[in-house]
């Protein structure tokens, strides 16, 4: 093969594994978020604009392209999750082009291979998130910036830079921490030119008519960020323990209990410290974007809560939040394995694509319990077990799966719960006919989180008949790895809290009845 041509075969053949491994992976709806997200692009696809009162109903920035895929393509789980998938696929892309940036073709392909095997990129991609858009769009913004300098240095190319900067704002207010790197980008780069300014303006445009739109449809400046910060609709209540706002779930997640990192993080510790050391004037810059929304993510929380009583509140640390930053994380990863020698390099490289693809078959129970509960509602429906009754969340995706059946009608939610105030109304299980499924996984989760009331059919119905059950409906090796970790965890493990969690987690993920459909007489 022409050497001018070999990279580019290369990083083709990466970027097809990282599309395998992706559709292997498969999540779509969870019943979670994504019911909030769908029902709010539905409801811009059918009746138009309407000023929302949560932070989940105001991010256009994601309902508008996601009422577009309905359009195309109805309102599907390939149509709800196209938009992830895209964006992960081009997410491999942009680090191949950033990694080249930064380095040369070399870089681009280690960073382009290091985002293809991402256990949590790969993950995410098949389900109706905004992470891994976000992040997307933030790359594309910051290439778009870069390239713009390179080149003609047009008014036209800064602005869309800009512009895709706020169109990312759109989804989520956190995107306003890349502002670090724009102004280091700014000065840094050379040649100077006032054009850069544009970028500035091109976002400054979409918060200005982001407010104006508000504005008219409420009479009120600011409407979103209030939202955001506690005003109405919003602030969902949370078993404490479960907040996510301790400050060692991020690193406790990187290091000790890898299962959605692999080894990702630990490199990528490295290539800080090697960026530190030897980076020029672009690793500089990736370090900004990179450090800037990483102490955000772990850091940030509600401006407001510095005047409440109870003092600054962190917010949230969920594990998919990282995905913002990985294609920095990427990037940086490349630049620092291409800096080894080529020993150090294929070393280096086996360890973290095999870290990633035995964590990648791991995670792939991380979907079981949505899975579990599409296979039994499914089987009702074949077998046509109506009235039904389900726990909270299967009630979600019974919703989704059924939206087009005239049965619909007669599918109903155990457990009315009110997210914002942790009450739960639980129906009377001795007043009902007909049929009853319950996720148990899911009913110990919500209880977990946000104290769902959970349900006992035995103990409410002794006329209870199991009729049907799925039990660990996922791949055989995901749970012989299970196993396997356990056993590890169990004999290999001296830190008793460490060894306890990973073995309640295999404990919870090997039990069987994940599922149970009751026919009641």
């Amino acid at each position: 093969m022409n050497s001018k041509y070999k990279p580019y075969f290369q990083f083709s053949l990466i970027l097809l594994t990282g599309l395998i491994l992706r559709l292997i992976a498969f999540g779509g709806f969870i019943g979670g978020d994504d019911a909030a997200y769908i029902h709010s692009a539905e409801r811009l696809y059918n009746s138009g604009f309407s000023l929302g009162t949560s932070h989940y109903s105001l991010r256009f920035g994601l309902h508008i392209p996601l009422a577009g895929m309905i359009a195309l393509f109805g309102s599907g789980e390939w149509a709800m999750v196209a938009l992830s998938f895209i964006s992960s696929i081009g997410a491999i892309l942009l680090a191949f082009l950033l990694g080249r940036w930064a380095g040369n073709v070399r870089v681009g392909l280690f960073s382009a291979l290091v985002i293809a095997v991402f256990p949590l990129d790969v993950e995410l991609a098949t389900t109706l998130v905004p992470d891994i858009l976000l992040g997307t769009l933030l790359a594309s913004s910051i290439y778009l910036a870069l390239q713009n300098d390179n080149h003609n240095q047009t008014t036209i190319g800064y602005l869309s830079a800009g512009l895709i900067w706020g169109w990312a704002y759109l989804i989520r207010i956190d995107v306003a921490f890349l502002g670090p790197f724009f102004i280091a980008w700014f000065f840094l780069q050379k040649p100077f030119t006032w054009q850069r300014s544009w970028v500035f303006i091109g976002v400054g445009l979409v918060l200005l008519g982001e407010n104006l739109i508000y504005f008219t449809a409420s009479g009120e400046w600011l409407y979103r960020l209030k939202i955001v910060a506690g005003g109405q609709g919003d602030g969902a209540f949370y078993v404490e323990a479960m907040a996510g706002q301790e400050l060692s779930i991020f690193p406790k997640a990187w290091f000790l209990t890898p299962y959605q990192f692999g080894l990702h993080y630990f490199l990528l510790a490295a290539s800080i410290i090697w960026g530190i050391l030897h980076g020029g004037r672009k690793t500089a810059l990736l370090l900004t974007w990179l450090l800037g929304l990483l102490l955000w993510l772990e850091f940030g929380g509600s401006p407001s809560s510095l005047f409440s009583e109870g003092g600054y509140v962190f917010k949230s640390h969920l594990l998919r939040y990282c995905a913002i930053v990985s294609i920095p994380m990427a990037v940086m990863v490349g630049l620092f394995l291409a800096s080894r020698s080529q020993h150090g390099q294929r070393i280096l490289s086996l360890a973290l694509v095999g870290a990633a693809l035995f964590m990648i078959n791991f995670n792939m129970l991380n979907h079981e319990r949505p899975t579990s509960s599409k296979i039994a509602i499914r089987e009702a429906m074949d077998q046509n077990w109506f009235p039904l009754y389900l726990d909270i969340t299967s009630y979600h995706i019974a919703r989704f799966i059924m939206k087009d059946d005239q049965r619909l009608n007669q599918v109903h939610n155990l457990q009315d719960h009110n997210f914002i105030t942790g009450e739960t109304k639980v129906m009377d299980l001795r007043q009902l006919q007909g049929y009853i499924l319950i996720n148990k996984q899911f009913m110990k989760f919500k209880n977990a989180r946000n104290a769902t009331i959970p349900l006992n059919v035995e103990e409410n119905r002794r006329d209870a008949t199991i009729i049907y059950r799925v039990d660990n409906p996922m791949w055989h090796s995901s749970y012989v790895q299970t196993r396997f970790m356990a056993w590890m965890a169990e004999n290999f493990i001296p830190v008793a809290n460490l060894r306890d969690k990973i073995l309640g987690t295999a404990n919870s993920l090997l039990e069987d009845g994940d599922v149970l459909v009751y026919q009641l007489k």
